[in-house]
């Protein structure tokens, strides 16, 4: 059962200092504060300028006292493990005590065993340290994957150029470190003199800090006798000046390439921040980088097969960390091979560097890394000693490039499913009905209209199918009942149609749909409009007559006057494809027309859906006055933009609509017994929501005139969608429903 969200969070952690811990600690912050828990800081360690005012001034403002975390707090811990014991808070019973760290190598000191045993989770990055933090006895069961977080937005924008010295060539490989041995630097430099001449236009840039205990190293007298040949080599810029963060953003804007030679890689976050910028990045496909650097976004040297010792001067003075320890054993000639792929092939680079961005934003901004946080939290994320870590095959059938929104499910759920590096995933696009043997997996998803009813080739079958008239079809009956694993549909009030039909409850799963956050968000441009600026209620959806837009029609006629300052816009959908015969285009061109009505504009063009998201924007309240609705995505569209919604008090709205987001309208449920649907014969009796015409009318008057209040409960709104409503939702709802189904089914479970 799902546990509620703690009451409150104190946070330990080095949260001053520019070092790898400071900088991810502060972007775990910002993935808590989406969550709107309170948050006691406990910093560590130093407090260095460098981070930045932004930095500084955020950690402020996330910073509660110790009063307001409530009764319920959790404990997180941001350090190394041998901190875990250290912390103590006289008074305070904690509900769960977290730590959050990382190792580099193959296992973990020994002594840390014990310590993260103590806590009752620990989260890792990666499924690299998941797997040698078990393999050196910490109890998988407390083991929770949480990867770092990024503010991918502070690295998509302009940025002054880095004031290099002359010398520096045209083409920049940069490569950010503390000096410490595993680092590779002496990797890095070998394989780059002896892979580029001193007459080729390229440069490779270090920028190199030396940590408080290497207080004696000469940086550069050290660097020199990793070089081949003094007499002639590529040229070489060593920055060792700590830099503001700003100053460190414009050298990596201003670099062309960044390199990591690091034989043991925690993460990467340099590497991360390249990529976020659109930069090209390369990493040693070994260690915690890979879970976030793939084949599709990075350029990877490929190590040996086989380990190799720990450099021996690291076993000397850190043998408690280091003594008998393994890393990734990389030869200069596979470096220089990488190095001149990504110097030459610029089409390469550049698609790479698309992808990267795109799945940095993607997989790893501070919102998606939040949704894993809440899940975990909260309780509902799957443990990670289930079928969640085991390799499966699942086939995903249905429309994939049409523009309705059963094609808009299925591609926003694969996007999100294919980068699960444990699903092999087959994307099937809408087809005849298969026959046996052209597919096998362990498996099948279905989404499409009409159902397809051919028993796949699969372990597992799943339809995903949204009913929105009462008693399902008579044909789905018996499939449904008696061939399918599980039936997804869009929401409790589905379920219900689907409950009341005669089917078992616990085979059906609710998968609430999303919205794209980096389309549809408050911060959206409105989209010009030839219609006047005064107010605007929107309406959007196919005109049909369950849609409820006659109904709209009448009560905004008959509620508004020519002469106020007032505008009703109708996007309809489907013309031409889906709705085509059945929309409302004579009636709504005809309204539209008509003498001594109030303004009303009918527009039927296609949009894209930063179009939509603008044209959400454009207007000051969405009306769906609907009948029969499987979910409503132009409702949470509009609602993540932050835009005001009314809507009858019933249907699939209910789930995620209540009187703080919404402006909820009084609706009873009209039920008939009839045959059939249309052409499509039923199993008993139909009902659909009927919306109260003169409550329809006051919600919109009160709309209209209390415009600052309904665009407080638009951002509200906008807070509740983006927080638990997004294609990372239902895809990792969907996710644990099929993998709930393969654990259930396993023998040796």
């Amino acid at each position: 059962m799902a546990l509620t969200l703690p009451t409150g969070i104190v946070w330990v952690a080095p949260i001053g200092e520019i070092t790898g811990y400071g900088n991810v600690s502060r972007n775990l912050l910002r993935s808590l504060d989406l969550l709107n828990i309170p948050v006691h800081l406990v910093p560590i360690g130093r407090h260095e300028k460098e981070i930045g005012e932004e930095d500084r001034l955020f950690l402020e403002r996330v910073n509660k006292p110790i009063e307001a975390i409530g009764e319920k707090p959790v404990l997180i811990i941001h350090a190394q493990p041998d901190t875990f014991p250290l912390i103590h808070f006289e008074g305070i019973s904690f509900a769960k005590k977290i730590g959050i760290t990382i190792f580099e190598t193959d296992r973990i000191p020994p002594a840390w065993v014990e310590w993260c045993n103590a806590m009752d989770e620990i989260w890792l990055p990666s499924q690299f340290n998941m797997e040698t933090f078990s393999r050196s006895g910490v109890d998988r069961d407390k083991l929770k994957l949480v990867p770092y977080s990024i503010q991918s937005e502070k690295y998509n924008q302009s940025f002054r150029p880095y004031p290099f010295h002359e010398a520096v060539k045209s083409f920049k490989f940069l490569y950010t470190c503390a000096f410490v041995y595993r680092k590779g630097i002496d990797l890095l430099v070998r394989a780059f003199c002896e892979e580029f001449s001193a007459d080729e236009d390229v440069s490779l840039v270090l920028k190199i800090y030396v940590p408080s205990w290497h207080p004696h190293v000469d940086l550069p007298s050290l660097i020199r006798s990793y070089i081949p040949d003094l007499t002639n080599h590529p040229h070489i810029e060593l920055i060792q000046d700590k830099i503001p963060i700003d100053d460190l953003l414009s050298l990596y804007h201003s670099s062309d390439c960044y390199v990591s030679t690091d034989r043991a890689n925690g993460w990467g976050m340099p590497c991360m921040e390249m990529m976020a910028m659109g930069k090209p990045a390369i990493t040693i496909n070994w260690s915690g980088s890979t879970e976030f650097m793939k084949e599709t976004n990075s350029f990877l040297i490929e190590p040996e097969a086989e380990l190799e010792e720990v450099d021996v001067v690291l076993q000397q003075t850190l043998p408690g960390f280091y003594q008998g320890h393994q890393w990734a054993k990389v030869t200069t000639g596979n470096v220089r091979r990488t190095l001149r792929e990504a110097y030459e092939d610029q089409e390469k680079r550049e698609r790479i560097a698309k992808q990267a961005r795109l799945d940095i934003e993607q997989k790893y901004s501070a919102r998606a890394v939040a949704d894993i946080i809440r899940s975990i939290l909260d309780g509902t994320a799957l443990n990670s000693g289930t079928a969640s870590n085991q390799p499966y095959s699942l086939a995903w059938e249905g429309p994939v490039a049409d523009i309705h929104s059963l094609a808009k499910v299925n591609r926003n759920i694969i996007r999100y499913l294919s980068s699960h590096s444990h699903i092999e995933l087959t994307i099937g696009a809408f087809r005849p009905p298969f026959t046996q043997g052209t597919l096998t997996a362990d498996v099948t998803v279905s989404h499409q209209y009409p159902p397809n009813f051919t028993v796949p080739v699969s372990k597992h079958w799943i339809v995903m199918q949204p009913w929105e008239f009462g008693s399902l079809p008579t044909a789905w009956y018996a499939p449904m009942k008696y061939w399918v694993d599980q039936v997804w549909v869009y929401s409790n009030y589905n379920k219900e149609c689907y409950v009341r039909s005669g089917l078992d409850e616990h085979k059906i799963k609710v998968i609430p749909l999303g919205v794209d956050e980096h389309i549809f968000h408050p911060e959206v441009e409105p989209l010009a409009l030839d219609v006047p600026a005064g107010f605007r209620f929107l309406f959007v959806g196919g005109t049909i007559w369950r849609k409820g837009v006659d109904l709209l029609i009448q009560a905004y006629t008959e509620e508004f006057r020519q002469d106020e300052d007032v505008s009703l816009i109708v996007k309809d959908f489907g013309t031409q494809s889906f709705y085509k015969g059945a929309t409302s285009t004579a009636f709504l061109t005809a309204a539209a027309e008509a003498a001594n009505s109030p303004h009303i504009v009918y527009m039927e063009q296609e949009y894209t859906e930063r179009e939509m998201a603008s044209l959400y924007k454009a207007c000051d309240c969405l009306v769906h006055a609907y009948r029969g609705e499987g979910f409503g995505l132009p409702i949470i569209e509009a609602m993540a933009c932050g835009i005001p919604v009314i809507l009858p008090d019933k249907g699939p709205s209910a789930d995620f609509c209540s009187a703080d987001t919404a402006y909820l309208v009084d609706s009873t449920e009209v039920a008939t017994i009839q045959p059939a649907i249309g052409s499509v014969p039923i199993l008993s009796d139909v009902w659909w929501i009927n919306t109260d015409l003169g409550a329809l009318r006051r919600a919109m008057r009160y709309a209209f005139e209390n415009r600052d209040e309904i665009k407080a409960t638009g951002e509200r709104a906008s807070r509740k969608i983006l927080n638990e409503y997004t294609w990372r939702h239902t895809a990792d709802k969907a996710r644990e429903a099929i993998e709930q189904l393969i654990h259930a089914h396993d023998p040796k479970t």
